[in-house]
């Protein structure tokens, strides 16, 4: 609960405190106690709506913060001679604000002490002056008390059910959003391989007018295709929390399949491939979806260098970790740019056709084999390196 609701009560408890005690029997007599209690409590007040503001007063203070609220009224009852009665207002004023606690036990508890208070302080001269009219407005406090809890929980009660049917409906619309970038994602992915497929076939309809040997970028076509095929197949698991299935794997298998399959694109693009996959190392992984994180690597660096570079894969183990770095001597990444590039559909090339997705669908990939996917680049045209950290087997 913000302290600004708060500070509004207090500044109408100050005000009425202040024109009862002006106009109570016995003023002039108490003329000191006013001019240090009203000004200190004017301060407190405010100094609670600023630690508040600063985050420095926990929420948990802020219903003892109304034991200040209930000693001014109090001292005010004890220093004006004869004019307790006429602070009812005060007290009352004291258990209405206790309701933006929105807590009905706090906040009927504060009421309690309030009448508590009122009442141990105001009977004693009702039965000295027999004065029914103390007794009675110590009865309509403690009414006002139980009224006051009953419509704050009543309000609770149409706060939460009319709540619900907009909760369902923001979950829907989740859901459905959800849905869409799987769908979004899963269009990303199918238009690697395909892509991959008219580049092939291209190539072996060239080889084939030759009358040369295609055979090789025929088996291109079939494992792309394949590679598509399972893609949409798996479509669910874009769209629900999913564990994949991770079986003990030689790394340099899916980096080998990624080179064979996108040499027809390193070729069209001039980019010279250095691969160093050993073969000895191996991962607890999934390897159809190391082959589309490196997919989606290989093609961003390609698409980097327009006119031509080296494109550099190594791999290293520290420990039980291993470390894939692909890197490109492209047109780099700006530092700005960096802590936000795996964010879906951010793209720093939309002229280009990209969509943003690309790294954003590598890297819930790389997190669903407990690792890790980083994003370097020293700046605009110094090329850029991609490292994937995985648990070693």
């Amino acid at each position: 609960m913000s302290t600004r609701y708060l500070l509004f009560f207090r500044t109408i408890l100050l005000g009425t405190l202040l024109l009862e005690s002006l106009y109570a029997p016995g003023a002039q007599r108490a003329l000191g106690w006013m001019l240090a209690a009203f000004p200190l409590y004017g301060a407190c007040g405010l100094a609670l709506y600023g630690l508040e503001r600063r985050g420095r007063l926990p929420q948990a203070i802020i219903p003892w913060t109304f034991c200040l609220d209930l000693g001014i009224a109090a001292s005010a009852v004890h220093v004006m001679p004869g004019g307790s009665t006429d602070f009812f207002v005060a007290f009352f004023l004291v258990i209405l604000s206790s309701t933006l606690l929105r807590k009905p036990a706090l906040s009927f508890l504060i009421a309690g002490v309030a009448c508590l208070v009122y009442g141990g302080m105001t009977m004693p001269e009702a039965g000295m002056t027999g004065d029914p009219g103390r007794a009675m407005k110590l009865a309509l406090l403690g009414v006002m008390s139980f009224f006051s809890t009953f419509m704050m929980g009543y309000a609770r009660q149409i706060e939460a059910r009319t709540a619900e049917p907009y909760e369902r409906r923001i979950a829907w619309m989740e859901r459905l959003s959800m849905v869409g970038r799987a769908l979004s994602g899963v269009l990303h992915e199918v238009k690697t391989p395909l892509a991959t497929v008219i580049f092939s076939a291209e190539n072996a309809r060239n080889l084939l007018a030759r009358g040369e040997d295609a055979a090789e970028e025929l088996a291109v076509i079939t494992q792309e295709a394949q590679r598509a095929s399972e893609i949409l197949a798996n479509f669910l698991e874009f769209t629900k929390p999913t564990d994949l299935a991770l079986s003990r794997l030689l790394l340099a298998g899916p980096l080998e399949k990624v080179a064979g399959a996108m040499k027809t694109r390193l070729h069209e693009r001039s980019v010279i491939l250095d691969l160093r996959a050993a073969g000895d190392v191996f991962v607890m992984a999934s390897e159809r979806h190391l082959v589309q994180v490196f997919t989606n690597l290989f093609i961003n660096a390609v698409q980097a260098m327009p006119s031509g570079g080296m494109l550099t894969v190594s791999q290293t183990r520290e420990g039980g970790r291993v470390r894939v770095r692909v890197t490109d001597t492209g047109s780099g990444i700006a530092a700005k740019d960096i802590d936000s590039l795996c964010e879906p559909y951010l793209t720093t090339r939309d002229e280009a056709g990209g969509c943003g997705l690309g790294l954003s669908i590598a890297r819930w990939i790389v997190q669903k084999h407990h690792g890790e996917l980083r994003v370097e680049s020293p700046g605009p045209g110094l090329g850029a390196s991609v490292t994937v950290d995985l648990p070693a087997a």
